[in-house]
């Protein structure tokens, strides 16, 4: 595309730490939280049968509980191996992201622009923030990657080009 102005720019290279962080808080959140309602109800079925003196039920509704739990546990491990990625020195890319009237994302030689208004929501995490475009597609930000601009004077500048997204966004 054709250069254009860019207030901001952001370099990470993709960790280990930050696929598991992101695969937890972002791609198993609802999943996790679907095993843990299941567990509860399982847990207190399995209370209400063993009251009641129906230990066959209870048995069954406990195997219930402890394999719901266990799947919440065990999910983003499935959704890594899912994802196939493994990470390996040798084949590590710096990501580029540059903000300016768009956002331009280049990873591995390939460039990606984006809206503004395409970003549908904001996850700040321990290592890293998402700006989540759509279902499939995420930008990555790390909060030491600015090399223009800082982390601060971005999510003012993010701010005001998304003030709609900014109350959901606890930074």
């Amino acid at each position: 595309g054709l250069p254009m102005y860019c207030q901001f720019e952001n370099r990470y290279i993709m960790t280990e730490d930050m696929i598991r962080e992101y695969l937890c808080q972002i791609v198993c959140k609802r999943l996790i939280n679907v095993c843990i309602a299941l567990f509860a109800i399982f847990a207190l079925a399995c209370g209400g049968t063993w009251y009641l003196g129906i230990y066959y039920a209870a048995a069954a509704f406990g195997v219930f509980a402890i394999t719901s739990i266990g799947a919440g546990l065990s999910a983003p491990m499935f959704a890594a191996r899912q994802m196939r990625i493994p990470v390996t020195p040798d084949i590590q890319s710096e990501t580029v992201v540059q903000f300016g009237d768009r956002i331009l994302v280049r990873d591995c030689g390939v460039d990606i622009w984006f809206d503004y208004n395409e970003i549908t929501a904001v996850t700040i995490l321990n290592h890293f923030s998402v700006l989540q475009v759509g279902r499939q597609e995420a930008i990555i930000l790390t909060p030491t990657g600015f090399s223009r601009g800082d982390r601060f004077t971005f999510w003012r500048f993010f701010r005001s080009k998304r003030p709609d997204l900014w109350a959901k966004t606890a930074a």
